[in-house]
C-alpha cells in the first residue's frame, strides 16, 4: 500500500513472471495477512463490478481488514470438494497433467497476486516456465444448472475478469477453464489474454490499490448488494433508509 509494495520481490519463479509466496495454513492470521497484502483474482470481478456477491467498497474494506467474516456457504463447499475431480477429468480427457499451487505474486508487483487452482504441464500451446518446459494454468468452477447459458459460447465476465488477470501475474499464454454444471456436465474453455482487456484491468487494480493504501473509499450505487454490506457492517443499525 506504499511505495516498497512496488519493489521486486525475492523468491522462487514459477512461472514466466509469477513467483511462489510462501503457503499458510487456511484461515490462520498469516493467511489474512498474505490476502490483504494484494489484489487476488477474485477480487477482480467485484473491483471490475461484474460480480453478483461484492462491489469494490468489498475489496476496499476486506483489505483494510475492516470487513466482517462472512460464513462460507454449502455452494463454496462442494466447490472446494469437487475441484480435484474436476482436475483429474479434465486431465484425463485432455492427457494434460496438473498440479496443486501455493499463491503466486507479479515477480514486479508483488500486489498483484493469484491462487490458482492448478498448474498445467506440458500444453503444447503454453509458454515456456523457468525450467524451459511449457506451463499455463486451470480455473476450476461449479456452478448452478441455471447458468448454463453463460457457459455456451464462452466464459463468463466474472471468470473473464478473473483469468485475464491470472495470465498477466503469471506471464502464461492462455488460461484453462473447466466448470462442471449442474453437477453432471463438464464445459471446457480456454482463456487468451487481450491486451486492451488486461490494460483496463490493470488500471482499475491500481486506482483501486491505492486507495487502499491513501485511505480512500470508493464511490458506490445504490444497490441491495450495499445494503447486504450495510447489514455485515452494521447489524444492529436502527433508522430509515433514504
Amino acid at each position: 500500500m506504499t511505495a516498497r509494495d512496488e519493489r521486486p520481490r525475492t523468491g522462487t519463479l514459477i512461472t514466466p513472471t509469477g513467483i511462489a509466496l510462501p503457503p499458510h495454513p487456511h484461515d490462520t492470521p498469516a493467511w489474512h495477512a498474505e490476502r490483504r497484502a494484494g489484489i487476488g483474482s477474485s477480487d477482480i470481478a467485484a473491483l471490475l463490478g461484474s460480480s453478483n456477491y461484492a462491489g469494490p467498497l468489498h475489496v476496499w474494506l476486506d483489505k483494510r481488514g475492516e470487513l466482517p467474516p462472512e460464513e462460507v456457504g454449502e455452494a463454496a463447499d462442494w466447490g472446494h470438494y469437487l475441484e480435484a475431480p474436476i482436475a483429474v477429468e479434465w486431465s484425463r480427457r485432455t492427457g494434460l497433467a496438473t498440479t496443486p499451487s501455493a499463491g503466486i505474486a507479479h515477480v514486479e508487483h508483488p500486489w498483484r497476486r493469484i491462487n490458482p487452482d492448478r498448474l498445467v504441464h506440458g500444453c503444447p500451446d503454453a509458454t515456456p516456465g523457468p525450467d524451459g518446459r511449457p506451463i499455463c494454468l486451470l480455473e476450476i468452477k461449479t456452478r448452478n444448472a441455471f447458468t448454463a447459458g453463460t457457459w455456451r459460447a464462452d466464459v463468463p465476465d466474472d471468470v473473464l475478469a478473473q483469468t485475464e488477470w491470472q495470465a498477466h501475474v503469471t506471464g502464461v499464454a492462455h488460461v484453462h477453464v473447466a466448470a462442471l454444471i449442474g453437477g453432471q456436465r463438464l464445459v471446457c474453455h480456454t482463456v487468451i489474454p487481450d491486451p486492451a482487456l488486461t490494460a483496463y484491468i490493470i488500471g482499475e487494480a491500481t486506482r483501486l490499490w491505492e486507495a487502499i493504501g491513501a485511505g480512500v473509499m470508493p464511490a458506490v450505487d445504490p444497490s441491495a448488494m450495499l445494503t447486504d454490506l450495510l447489514d455485515r457492517l452494521h447489524p444492529d443499525r436502527t433508522g430509515t433508509i433514504t
